[in-house]
């Protein structure tokens, strides 16, 4: 299912449903049981968000090291856990039509009020589907997001409201803190590769013609479909000038694919020409995470590889316009955020559930120039190589 369609459809069916649920759903005491021993996460739309996350997911290991710590996410999202460990185990929930999304809300379910957990904290800003099934899977208190122009009936004892001027790893660590635990320092977790993924990525980067004598660099021109009537994408056209320019300064651009969206890849790729490079085939998470490793920088828009960018140390150029950077941004070296703070803009938030119009054509964005974001490259460059020897990064191919 796309994006948006989920979104209208929890926000249309849902508001009835926690109605329904608030009056006949039995409610704890409110008070936060001492003795946690089965903890289960919710968070079921985007991958940055759970990198986001893993600060939280580190404060609750601090304040219940004994503690099951479970994690109900979208199949896809999964993967994630193999290199970041933050969770005993990880159920999903099938996004992919609406009959695999019912018959997978059913089965999870069931599985989850087996395990009988002392707490669910429901990491999702306003949905209204975690919140009834938060419910339903009959923990013995909940805590979670809460707004007040925002209906999700009486369905959570422990309301944290959301601030929309801090940046998301302190609006989820404030979950954690409401919940008993201290307060950690705001660092993305960094990701454990496996045995051989550097090598695989390395063989991969060769059969694609990537010079193993030059660095490269990575391109992201992906970004979620949350709202179908506003693109949040830095204009293709603008990647591939970019990419030109890059490459008359001796490095080589690799375009990163998305689940789904290859077709927007083979378009940047055949519009660039030789200044862009496409990988033989498509990389799973894994293979991304290696991708990254290896890489001299990344430009991307505001979506998941720029928070798996930034947990691996791999200095960004990030492009804001129809959402806040004060969200999801990072703007400390080694990073960037290109945001004009137009009067209109941001113009997708949680509070409108990311659903909107653009009266002006996404000007946000399309005036962030290529020009610009090269004259920033060009005087960060420098920087860029010593702090990239400083992690040991190579910028080259290595089978």
């Amino acid at each position: 299912m796309k994006t948006h369609i989920t979104k209208l459809i929890d926000l249309y069916v849902g508001g009835p449903l926690c109605f329904i649920l608030s009056l006949i759903a039995p409610r704890s005491s409110g008070t936060l049981p001492p003795d946690l021993k089965r903890i289960l996460v919710i968070k079921i739309l985007g991958m940055g968000s759970t990198i986001v996350m893993t600060p939280m997911f580190r404060a609750l290991r601090n304040r219940y090291p004994g503690a099951r710590i479970d994690f109900l996410t979208g199949k896809g999202h999964s993967a994630l856990n193999e290199l970041y460990r933050f969770a005993d185990d990880v159920y999903t929930v099938d996004l992919g039509s609406f009959r695999r999304f019912f018959l997978s809300t059913l089965r999870v379910t069931r599985k989850l009020r087996r395990e009988k957990y002392d707490l669910v904290i429901d990491a999702e800003f306003y949905s209204k589907y975690t919140a009834i099934l938060s419910r339903l899977v009959r923990p013995r208190i909940i805590a979670g997001f809460h707004s007040g122009n925002i209906y999700r009936g009486r369905l959570r004892e422990i309301r944290v409201y959301f601030n929309a001027y801090r940046h998301m790893t302190e609006n989820f660590l404030e979950l954690a803190l409401r919940v008993g635990a201290s307060p950690v320092p705001p660092r993305l977790a960094s990701p454990e590769l496996p045995r051989g993924a550097l090598e695989e990525i390395g063989r991969l980067l060769i059969e694609s013609g990537v010079d193993s004598n030059r660095p490269y660099i990575l391109f992201n021109p992906h970004a979620s479909e949350v709202s179908p009537q506003i693109d949040r994408r830095w204009p293709l056209e603008y990647f591939r000038d970019l990419a030109r320019a890059l490459r008359d300064r001796g490095y080589q651009v690799i375009a990163i694919d998305s689940p789904g969206r290859s077709a927007y890849t083979d378009r940047l790729a055949e519009m660039s020409g030789p200044a862009v490079v496409r990988l033989r085939r498509e990389v799973d998470l894994v293979g991304l995470a290696a991708l990254f490793q290896g890489a001299f920088c990344l430009f991307t828009n505001d979506s998941g590889p720029l928070h798996l960018a930034v947990s691996m140390g791999v200095p960004t150029f990030s492009f804001f316009g129809t959402d806040t950077p004060l969200l999801y941004g990072y703007d400390f070296p080694p990073h960037t955020i290109f945001y004009d703070k137009l009067a209109c803009s941001p113009c997708l938030s949680v509070h409108n559930f990311k659903m909107g119009r653009c009266e002006f054509d996404a000007r946000c964005l399309k005036q962030i120039t290529p020009a610009r974001v090269l004259a920033s490259f060009i005087e960060k460059e420098e920087y860029l190589r010593e702090y990239g020897s400083r992690r040991g990064a190579t910028f080259a191919a290595r089978a």
